[in-house]
């Protein structure tokens, strides 16, 4: 009976080890990197895995360029250029690290074309070609099935996902970003699966914990729901609030400080061209305008209305206490009389 008992916790315990085999604490890559920071993984949690992880290679100012387009901020920035490099282990096969290296070029790329995160399209083909760089590469999909996200492409998304996952089965955080991706589709019961493994895999994920706190809430489950977002809110107060959002253009008028009208394009004005150019514009924390594209209207009257529009600006947006980017829409319009 002793024996038997004894054999039994043995083997419970054998169990409940493999099913949570520990995490191998490697230092994070560039790659690695770039690609979660794209996924908009906070650069409060990945300043915490460069200190407490560090990482393999020295940050360039291309590196450290290419995170401050993706949306790092300060505080990784600060991490990075502190940080010691730690040595990595040589890959067998010398093309991995090539390959690597091409991926990484890819990579840089695409959140200089993305700009400020508000440029998706220009990022999916040299995502793209990170992928095709090195197929094996689980944070190269990870890269594009964020931009695909952005892009309100769910099934390719998912598939990009899946495909990290089946590459890296244990990676909490493409489980979360799998998770996200399930809530966009309106697969709830998938998404709560995702996120409940995204959690166990690392109970401090607090992008993971605010996920499943509104899955469950959408699901009815207002209890789970809430408890889960306290927990988020414990392990990061910043990390579960976005930091961008979008905001109608009446709403954005009414904050305007300034804003210079266009100058009518002589040439526009002898060829009688009226219209409305309409643009949607990322506004800054400090309420600047930082980026513009095009939506709809004339070229003639293109320049003159995103000169003007660039110039503009509003009282800053704050979510929650906390300085926030706004995303809105802005109509110019042109009459000659």
């Amino acid at each position: 009976m002793r024996y038997s008992l004894v054999i039994t916790i043995v083997l419970l315990s054998s169990n409940l080890f493999a099913q949570t085999p520990p995490r191998a604490q490697m230092p994070m890559g560039s790659v690695e990197l770039l690609a979660l920071q794209i996924d908009g993984v906070s650069s409060e949690r990945l300043a915490r895995g460069v200190t407490e992880r560090r990482i393999d290679f020295q940050p360039g100012e291309d590196f450290l360029n290419a995170m401050t387009e993706a949306g790092a901020q300060e505080n990784l920035l600060a991490a990075l250029k502190a940080a010691k490099p730690a040595a990595a282990p040589e890959p067998n096969d010398p093309t991995i690290k090539a390959r690597e290296a091409q991926v990484l070029e890819h990579l840089i790329r695409a959140a200089e074309l993305n700009r400020n995160r508000f440029h998706p399209e220009n990022a999916e083909p040299e995502c793209r070609a990170a992928v095709q760089a090195d197929p094996q590469n689980a944070f190269a999909h990870l890269a594009l099935g964020s931009i695909l996200g952005n892009l309100h492409r769910s099934e390719l998304e998912v598939g990009e996902f899946k495909e990290a996952l089946r590459l890296r089965p244990d990676w909490a955080e493409a489980h979360d970003s799998l998770g996200w991706a399930f809530m966009g589709e309106g697969k709830l019961d998938a998404a709560i699966s995702e996120f409940r493994e995204a959690v166990r895999l690392e109970p401090d994920n607090a992008r993971g914990h605010q996920g499943l706190g509104q899955a469950l809430g959408v699901k009815g489950d207002k209890q789970g729901g809430q408890e889960e977002k306290r927990i988020a809110e414990q392990l990061g107060p910043h990390s579960s609030i976005p930091t961008r959002i979008r905001v109608g253009g009446q709403v954005m008028g009414s904050k305007l400080v300034y804003a210079p009208r266009p100058k009518y394009p002589r040439e526009a004005k002898k060829a009688h061209v009226e219209g409305k150019v309409r643009l949607e514009v990322l506004v800054g924390t400090d309420g600047a305008v930082k980026d513009l594209k095009l939506t709809s209207g004339d070229p003639a009257l293109v320049r003159a209305a995103t000169e003007a529009v660039s110039r503009w600006t509003y009282k800053p947006t704050t979510l929650n206490g906390q300085p926030i980017e706004v995303i809105t829409e802005i109509d110019v319009n042109f009459n000659l009389r």
